[in-house]
């Protein structure tokens, strides 16, 4: 008799599915959910020395314009390394005292330039950082990085 129930309840599902009382719904197709690029705000070691104290710094002009491409920031074709303190806003940066920088602003301040190996950057970032920055010219394709000083050798002006 079981075996015959079995057979009952298949039959009831085929008539049931055969009639449409019974339907099997598809989860709608998801396509991928666009992601925005994390924006990389490489910035220096923090020295200490704050944004007032100390005079210890690289004595080359850094400017240029500053750029975001594949969510890194670039200053005049070079991934640029910002002094302590920067911080991601938005589709910019916020430097050390609060001022605020957008992708096309012009800016300059005291620095140097590097090229985008371990060895030279390990002596004004720390290891995760370096390995962005070498990451952020590797995707970008850039030769150099832009260094600019800690604050305590004078701020970020807009050119």
């Amino acid at each position: 008799m079981s075996h015959n129930l079995g057979r009952l309840g298949v039959a009831v599902a085929v008539c049931l599915l055969a009639g449409g009382l019974l339907s099997v719904q598809a989860e709608p197709a998801r396509g991928p959910v666009p992601v925005e690029p994390a924006l990389d705000v490489l910035t220096r070691r923090d020295d200490g020395l704050g944004i007032t104290g100390g005079q210890m710094g690289l004595s080359a002009l850094v400017s240029g314009t500053v750029q975001l491409v594949d969510g890194c920031f670039l200053l005049g074709g070079n991934v640029v390394v910002w002094p302590f303190g920067t911080r991601a806003a938005g589709t910019g940066i916020t430097l050390p005292d609060g001022a605020p920088l957008k992708a096309g602003d012009a800016v300059q301040g005291g620095g140097g330039y590097y090229q985008p190996d371990y060895r030279d950057l390990r002596t004004i970032a720390d290891d995760t950082t370096v390995h962005r920055v070498v990451s952020c010219a590797r995707k970008t394709g850039v030769r150099a990085v832009a260094v600019f000083n800690s604050y305590s050798n004078g701020p970020i002006r807009k050119a």
